[in-house]
Parts: C-alpha cells; sequence; structure tokens
C-alpha cells in the first residue's frame, strides 16, 4: 500500500495507492484513489480520478475521465471517454469520442462510434451504430441493424424495422417509420406520418 504519489512500477497481488499513479501496475487488483497516467493490468481496476494510459481487467471501474484504451469483461466509467473501449458490457455516463466493440454498449450522454449486439445512446452519435438493437435517443448519422430507433436521422437506417422521428435521408428496410420525413423510403412498408404520403408500400419520398 502506498500512501502517497506513485512514480514507477507496481507489481503485486493487490496494488493500493492513495494518491496518483505515474508508471504501471500490474496485480490481480489494483485500487487508486487519484489518477493514473500509467498502464493498469489486472482482474480488477479501480480509479477514483482520471485515467489517461490503458488499462486492461476484468472489471475496469473509473470515476472519472479517461484518455486511452480500456479492455476488459467490465468496462465502467462515470466520466468521459477519449479513446477506445472492448469489453462484454461498456457503459459510460459522459461523452464517448471514439469507438466502442462490445456485446452491450451503453452511453449516457453523445457517442461516435459503436459496434455490438445492444448500442444504447442516451444524447446524439455523430458517426455510426451497428448492431442488432441500435436506439439512439436523440440522433443518428448512420444505423445498420435488426432494430432500430432515433430521435432524428441525418443519414441512413438500414434493418428489418427502422423507427424514428424524423429522417433526413433514407430509410431502408421491411417496415420504416418516420414522422417527418426529407428523403426516401424503401421498404415493404413505409410510413410517414405529417407528409403528404402518409403510408406507401415499396417506395416513399418528401422533400
Amino acid at each position: 500500500c502506498v500512501k502517497g504519489t506513485m512514480s514507477g512500477a507496481q507489481v503485486g497481488a493487490v496494488n493500493m495507492v492513495k494518491s496518483d499513479v505515474t508508471g504501471a501496475q500490474i496485480g490481480i487488483g489494483n485500487m487508486v484513489k487519484g489518477n493514473v497516467s500509467a498502464a493498469e493490468l489486472g482482474a480488477l481496476n479501480m480509479v477514483c480520478g482520471d485515467v489517461t494510459g490503458p488499462q486492461g481487467g476484468v472489471v475496469n471501474m473509473v470515476k472519472g475521465k479517461v484518455a486511452g484504451a480500456e479492455l476488459g469483461v467490465l468496462n465502467m466509467v462515470n466520466g468521459d471517454v477519449t479513446g477506445h473501449q472492448a469489453g462484454v458490457l461498456n457503459m459510460v455516463k459522459g461523452k464517448v469520442s471514439g469507438p466502442q466493440l462490445g456485446v452491450v454498449n451503453w452511453d449516457g450522454s453523445d457517442a461516435r462510434r459503436m459496434a455490438g449486439v445492444i448500442n444504447l445512446v442516451k444524447g446524439e452519435i455523430d458517426g455510426d451504430q451497428m448492431g442488432v438493437l441500435n436506439i439512439a435517443s436523440r440522433g443518428v448519422n448512420y444505423q445498420e441493424g435488426v432494430v432500430n430507433w432515433a430521435g432524428k436521422v441525418d443519414g441512413f437506417q438500414g434493418g428489418v424495422l427502422n423507427v424514428a422521428k424524423d429522417v433526413v435521408g433514407m430509410q431502408m428496410g421491411v417496415i420504416n417509420w418516420t414522422e417527418k420525413l426529407s428523403g426516401l423510403q424503401i421498404g415493404l412498408v413505409n410510413v410517414a406520418l405529417k407528409e403528404k404520403l402518409p403510408a406507401m408500400v415499396l417506395v416513399n419520398a418528401a422533400w
């Protein structure tokens, strides 16, 4: 256990630092009360401050921001992420300005790029979502999956079921549904509730 700041390498079963870490931590459990400007490798990595550098473990938990790469089964960040996340479950409360790859990806704010079975974003995606179920509460540029839902699509939606409140671009699927359309719908059933042609088969268009 280190009470002050640690600069260097720490190797052990359980590594605990009550201040900042500048260097490398390798152990079964790594716990840091301050910031980490280093690489962390362990089964469990817990940081109360920010992380600048890579984290690799079964469980990675960061209370602050992450500027680097996270690789683990479970990655949880309370702040923003500037970098990459790869894991079974990726959860970020803040913004993500990098790609996320996982079975389940969840962002409490805005995101850039997501690929997984289930992708959920409370804010906007300035990029793309690819998965079985894609949800972007506010807006997205590109969605491709079995079921896609977005507040606004400014680009493309492709899937079996595509749902959006506002589409500027294209929807392509078996069922396409939107309230407002400025673009094209191609599918078996096309619904644009507030347009002159509120429902069409095969093709619907509005500008």
